[in-house]
């Protein structure tokens, strides 16, 4: 009984794990995709405003 229950510990810690890391992964990517656009859009509201 308990060596089952430490089996599903384990593999619910596991898919814990890879369900956490994989959130990150994609929460990096959405803040480096915000980030990347939000300096193109600065850079071109910048490059709009120097024209006038």
């Amino acid at each position: 009984m308990s060596s089952s229950s430490i089996a599903w510990e384990q593999a619910s810690n596991a898919g814990l794990r890879e369900v956490l890391e994989f959130g990150l992964v994609i929460a990096l990517s959405a803040v480096g995709g915000a980030v990347f656009s939000g300096g193109v859009t600065f850079y071109l509201l910048k490059a709009t405003c120097a024209e006038h």
